[in-house]
């Protein structure tokens, strides 16, 4: 939050995947637990061309709490996989992928707010 605040004058905050489309950027720290329903809303506001600034334990659990076997949907479109190995070896450095016109940061799960502030500028770009 302290680097929303910083860059953009603060944030809303967003508990489902439905009208997303009116966000530049979505910054969704430590979102680990999976939905269905955020997932798609994710997937379609990144089609549409937006921005999702996360870390790396993106959406890395199921609604009970527990790891999933194999990554949920997002992963395969977005990252081209089936496996999230890749975004724990790089850890860390920032991980970047598109989608349609949209694009996904991945940060460290510890970076610091100097971190968020310099990827949430250049997100916005």
């Amino acid at each position: 939050y302290p680097a929303m605040v910083e860059v953009a004058g603060g944030a809303d905050i967003v508990f489902d995947g439905k009208d997303l489309g009116d966000y530049q950027l979505i910054c969704a720290p430590l979102l680990i637990l999976h939905r269905p329903d955020l997932e798609d809303g994710l997937l379609r506001y990144l089609a549409d061309g937006g921005s999702i600034l996360t870390t790396v334990d993106f959406l890395s659990k199921n609604e009970d709490n527990v790891y999933f076997g194999e990554p949920p949907r997002l992963y395969r479109e977005i990252f081209g996989t089936a496996c999230t190995d890749f975004i724990y070896e790089y850890s860390e450095l920032p991980v970047i992928s598109s989608s349609g016109a949209g694009k996904v940061l991945l940060l460290s799960a510890d970076a610091a707010t100097e971190d968020w502030i310099l990827a949430c500028r250049s997100m916005l770009k």
